[in-house]
């Protein structure tokens, strides 16, 4: 085995025959890479990959990228995608709009090899992009769908009794169940280290009837998941037990949602990129927090072991950790919300959405400023935030029940 660290990003060749097609590939691949060095002036190409196993990661790696060219179009990037990726119809758009061929990827090698080809580079991330220049939010050039595609989602929904102009909302609750049992990721990894993550839909029955009730189509999301969605309101679709699920719905209705309401897990980072409202709820750790889009963030509660306190807006910052045990060892109990609190955190959000123009009484804002110079003044802010949407917040139903949590 042979192991090649390249832009953070480690790339693993197996198969026998990849030294001599790399060596084989110098032939044509570096004059080219010479002669694309030379015609910089006129032309700056770049060379790159995508994260392309996680969908999160494959989102919103190529749409903060998108983004970001369409802003500033003095450079062409050309990518080449790894074999397995996590969702074929986010893989066909990212085509339709960038050159991609298996041909860059040794045009990218080669580049790295001879000396000068960092600025020629454009590597992967490991983590999560995160748009800390506000480029998404500046941006106007979607990566748009095609009409045949658009026809088939709704001919989808029509199915279900959705009419043109109808309101619809995208509910994902992550639980264990995707990471334990896809095949991309099963028997390599053990994904219980972030139990805490996960949650119970059963919570959400109230909230998601409540939007029923109020004539707005639910859409429970997902793939794989532990439980059904125990209601027989007809305007709920239980999406993640449903025999039609596709790459392409999966990617058109987070895109195209008049919400999205999530606790926190990759496919959401579809409405990041197309710009649409996001209630984040039951969310931590709370650093990673998404402000760079139109985000109403609710967290999960913690609270010390010892004292039954609530965790302060800068203890969440100083305790945010990225395994269940972890949390543990800290003497901090993760806790849910409650159906309850679920209820009142996204009908707070969906009159938001209504009531665009809705006055924010003194106090609120006065607690949203604190709130978002706290998270400035972290010393991650620069590296994880940089950017916050003039629309993104916390939650004011979270505050008012719990007033400690901006105390310093």
């Amino acid at each position: 085995m042979r192991q090649i660290k390249k832009g953070g990003l480690i790339v693993f060749f197996y198969k026998s025959g990849t030294l001599v097609k790399r060596m084989l590939s110098s032939i044509w691949a570096i004059p080219s890479v010479l002669a694309i060095r030379l015609i910089r002036p006129i032309i700056f190409i770049r060379f790159g990959t995508i994260r392309s196993d996680r969908i999160g990661h494959f989102v919103s790696e190529f749409g903060l990228q998108f983004a970001e060219n369409s802003i500033n179009n003095s450079t062409v990037d050309w990518y080449w995608l790894p074999k397995l990726t996590s969702n074929r119809q986010w893989e066909i758009m990212i085509r339709r709009h960038v050159y991609v061929s298996f041909l860059v990827r040794y045009l990218d090698y080669w580049n790295m090899v001879l000396p000068g080809g960092k600025m020629h580079s454009r590597p992967s991330t490991i983590t999560d992009a995160r748009d800390i220049t506000g480029a998404i939010h500046r941006s106007n050039s979607p990566i748009k769908f095609l009409h045949q595609e658009e026809k088939q989602v709704k001919s989808w929904l029509r199915s279900y009794g959705w009419k043109d102009g109808d309101q619809f909302v995208c509910v994902l609750v992550r639980d264990a169940a995707f990471l334990s049992s896809s095949s991309m990721h099963k028997n390599t990894h053990d994904y219980n280290y972030h139990s805490y993550r996960d949650d119970d839909i059963a919570n959400y029955i109230d909230a998601l009837e409540w939007l029923a009730n109020n004539g707005v189509w639910v859409i429970r999301m997902g793939r794989i998941m532990n439980n059904r969605l125990l209601t027989s309101h007809e305007k709920i679709i239980d999406y993640a037990f449903s025999p039609d699920q596709s790459d392409l719905l999966d990617i058109w209705l987070f895109a195209n949602c008049d919400l999205c309401i999530s606790t926190g897990s990759g496919p959401d980072m579809v409405s990041l990129i197309y710009q649409r409202p996001i209630l984040f709820i039951n969310y931590i750790p709370f650093k990673s927090v998404i402000l760079s889009g139109y985000t109403i963030n609710h967290p999960r509660k913690l609270v010390w072991t010892k004292t039954g306190l609530l965790l302060t807006l800068k203890e969440h910052l100083e305790h945010a950790y990225g395994t269940t045990q972890e949390y543990k060892d800290a003497n901090i109990d993760v806790i849910n919300l409650n159906s309850g609190e679920i209820l009142s955190a996204v009908k707070e959000a969906w009159r938001k959405l209504e009531d665009d123009n809705l006055v924010a009484l003194e106090e609120d804002l006065k607690n949203q400023n604190k709130f978002i110079e706290i998270i400035m003044q972290h010393e991650s802010f620069n590296s994880i935030h940089g950017f916050i949407h003039p629309k993104a917040c916390i939650s004011t139903i979270f505050l008012k029940n719990h007033p400690s949590f901006l105390q310093l």
